[in-house]
């Protein structure tokens, strides 16, 4: 009876073994994918930010709900970030840099907006812009090309990385280039490609890619029509860039590491106050709409007083 006792004993105990065991083992595989989803939603919830290195006025800036955003005397060294527009009028420029490491030039009557703009905390160091061959970290840019012109010049973009610009013909899909690229209601966009490739691809299409020394027509129908780069358009992109790369590159990756963290409060911010508004009446849609026209019209406005 005592050996029967005994082996029954070590029986459970051996149960109780193998309980544990399998406890632990689920645990630590429970910790490790708590761990992976926090690390992955600090990822996804670091936005880049958009800073402006150079301007010519005219130029003005929107939040998400149209409204102008007052930056003071000094515009350089704001912070635009996801969600939020900026306009150039009649003559105007501005020179942004992305936290990416891209520099981009709008030129006289366009209208921008940063659609998303997510990106990977880095580790800053001692580096400059200039330091940079590639991009610091991983990122998803999405930018919404209302009207006007845009030079571009991108950093070499990490695999996992996208960087499209929309517009309503089609997109254009970067992975590290140099570009200009315009949108009119009229005429549609064109693209002219200085370095590397640029893949523009339209609505329910298949991408097309356009590569250095080539340029792309695409009408306001959707008709595409390849040629080879403008020249004229060309010797503007190479010295835009120049200009705009002697801008930027002195500007130090700790300040550009602020900004995005400066962003990502803004952001967070902006889309809580939406929330706590959300249950607006119907007349406050109509109000917006009309002050959308406002801003449509802006430009029109600019030429008559800037004449």
């Amino acid at each position: 009876f005592i050996i029967q006792n005994i082996k029954f004993m070590k029986s459970q105990i051996r149960n109780m073994s193998n309980t544990i065991k399998l406890g632990t083992t689920i645990f630590m595989f429970l910790a490790i994918f708590i761990l992976q989803l926090e690390a992955q939603s600090e990822k996804q919830s670091t936005k880049g930010a958009v800073i402006v290195a150079d301007y010519k006025e005219p130029v003005r800036f929107l939040d998400q709900a149209g409204e102008n955003i007052d930056f003071g005397n000094e515009l350089r060294g704001s912070i635009i970030t996801e969600g939020q527009t900026v306009q150039v009028g009649i003559g105007g420029k501005v020179v942004l840099l992305f936290s990416n490491g891209t520099i981009t030039t709008l030129q006289s009557q366009t209208k921008m907006k940063i659609g998303v703009f997510e990106q990977a905390p880095f580790d800053a160091g001692d580096k400059t812009i200039s330091d940079l061959e590639g991009e610091p970290s991983e990122s998803k840019v999405v930018i919404d090309l209302d009207w006007g012109s845009m030079v571009v010049k991108t950093k070499k973009l990490d695999r996992k990385s996208s960087f499209d610009i929309n517009s309503p013909v089609g997109t254009a899909g970067i992975r590290g280039t140099e570009f200009q690229m315009s949108q009119s209601p009229g005429t549609g966009v064109q693209l002219d490609v200085t370095e590397s490739t640029v893949a523009f691809t339209p609505p329910g299409g298949a991408p097309m890619p356009v590569s250095q020394g080539n340029g792309l027509d695409v009408s306001s129908s959707g008709v595409s029509t390849p040629r080879p780069v403008n020249p004229t358009v060309a010797q503007n992109t190479g010295a835009t860039n120049q200009a705009a790369t002697q801008s930027t590159n002195d500007i130090s990756l700790g300040t550009v590491a602020e900004a995005m963290t400066e962003a990502t409060i803004s952001v967070e911010e902006s889309g809580t106050n939406a929330e706590s508004t959300e249950q607006g009446s119907s007349d406050a849609s109509d109000s917006g709409d009309s002050q959308d026209a406002e801003v449509e019209s802006a430009p029109a406005e600019k030429e008559t007083t800037g004449g």
